[in-house]
């Protein structure tokens, strides 16, 4: 339960300040999911605050070991989560890297990593801490 409460409290700060939208996590969604989902991820929901009258809800799909599975296997995975709501779903890992970050960007998979990473394609957001340096264009004499 402190994981849930601590990594619910980090994608909140997260979203806020990287948004600037008022997010609100929720409890737990009790959706109607087979048993190895309930046991590989925790379910929760969040809503976006975007207008006073526009609210997005979303379902956070929150790895509950670091262990990234493979875009092939979290396929099924949410494609069975969605079976039983039609909410987006977003992904939620602290460990992933770069290659792991390219292929769900790839692949159109909402996710988030606090604090490094942000890609809802629903709100049409791709927000990254990284910045991209501005290549010199430069004379080459020789090669």
């Amino acid at each position: 339960m402190f994981f849930m409460k601590k990594i619910l409290q980090q994608i909140q700060r997260y979203a806020e300040d990287s948004l600037g939208l008022k997010a609100s996590p929720g409890k737990s969604a009790n959706l109607n999911v087979p048993f190895f989902i309930k046991d590989t991820y925790a379910l929760a929901s969040m809503q976006l605050t975007l207008t006073e009258k526009h609210k997005l809800k979303v379902v956070l799909v929150i790895q509950k070991e670091e262990a990234y599975p493979g875009i092939v296997s979290l396929r099924k995975h949410l494609n069975q989560i969605h079976k039983v709501t039609s909410d987006p779903l977003v992904y939620v890992n602290s460990a992933l890297s770069a290659a792991d970050r390219k292929s769900l960007i790839s692949h159109h998979i909402n996710f988030i990593q606090p604090p490094t990473q942000l890609f809802i394609p629903e709100l049409a957001l791709d927000i990254s801490e990284a910045y991209r340096q501005k290549r010199l264009n430069r004379e080459v004499d020789t090669l």
